[in-house]
Order: C-alpha cells, then structure tokens, then sequence
C-alpha cells in the first residue's frame, strides 16, 4: 500500500481485490486540537469555572472542523437548496406535459364540454 498524505488515501498498486478502488484511512486525530474549535473551548472553559473537566472533549473537535462544519444557518440553506434545481426542473417538465396533455385532448374534444344528449 502507499498512503497520499494529501488526500488520505491508501492505494493498491493494481487495485483491491474486490474492486472497490481505493481505500480510506481515517485522519490522524492530532490535527484537531481544542483550541480550533470555539464552541468546544467555550464547553471546555465552562466546565473549568466550576472545577470540572470533560476527558471526550477532544473527540467533539472534529464535527466543528471547517472541512465538516457547518453553522446552522448556513446548513438550513444547504438543505433547502440542495434539491432546488431539480425540484424546479420537474416543475417545469410537469407543467409542460400537462400543458400538452390538455392540448392534445382538447383537439379531440375530450375537454369535458362535449355534448350530451
């Protein structure tokens, strides 16, 4: 195996052998440190102003790391926009069909105002 410091990756020379391209190697857990995330240093310096410690801290550090975190108003916007285009892409196919559709049926006087007898 040779393991690409930049992008985390170990790759087999030639594959794995089952064909799942290359494999992750999780990231080395002394690059998140404490004092990179305000909102565990803020927990952290809480707990100390009352004589306590929390030994899990440093395993909180890397949800607030820039490559994950997100704030939450900026998560909300991910949520609703993330489907957006298409959403609106099948807007507009719908509304075109059903535009057709009518059209169509129409031509053959299935509109609904024919007349009865």
């Amino acid at each position: 195996y040779h393991i690409n410091k930049q992008t985390k990756l170990a790759v087999s020379m030639g594959g794995d052998s089952h064909g799942h391209g290359t494999k992750w190697i999780p990231p080395d857990w002394r690059q998140y440190k404490i004092q990179d995330a305000p909102r565990v240093q803020q927990h952290v310096d809480r707990l100390a102003a009352i004589g306590l410690k929390d030994p899990w801290a440093r395993n909180e550090v890397w949800r607030y790391h820039s490559e994950f975190y997100k704030p939450p108003n900026r998560w909300i916007m991910w949520l609703i926009t993330r489907g957006a285009p298409y959403g609106i892409a099948a807007f507009g196919t719908v509304i075109v069909l059903e535009k057709l559709y009518g059209y169509v049926n129409r031509k053959h006087g299935h509109d609904g105002h024919a007349k009865h007898h």
